[in-house]
């Protein structure tokens, strides 16, 4: 994953992505990526990826300002919170706003 923040993530199973991510009570997630957001578009814990097959899914934590992918075609989709939604290499993904590639 490639960060409009400059910083880069290999994601190997599950994450959760925001201000300052923290996994539900009985949740387990391998890790939390903290996002610097001074102007505060991103929520504490905005969404969760995950591997599936070697795709991505990606899911939104009912977040304020949302989630959006734009596949490698240029189709876009907002994402219904709660509902995981493949995004595949060549995807970006804006959460606020900030986003990330998939290479």
């Amino acid at each position: 994953l490639r960060f409009s923040t400059g910083d880069e993530s290999t994601l190997t199973g599950t994450a959760l992505i925001g201000r300052r991510p923290l996994a539900q009570r009985g949740e387990i997630v391998d890790r939390v990526i903290t996002i610097v957001d001074p102007a505060r578009t991103v929520s504490k814990t905005h969404l969760e990826v995950g591997r599936h097959e070697g795709d991505l899914w990606v899911c939104d934590r009912f977040s304020v300002n949302g989630t959006v992918i734009t596949d490698a075609e240029g189709i876009t989709r907002s994402l219904e919170p709660g509902r995981r939604y493949l995004a595949r290499r060549g995807a970006t993904v804006v959460f606020g706003e900030q986003s990330f590639t998939i290479d």
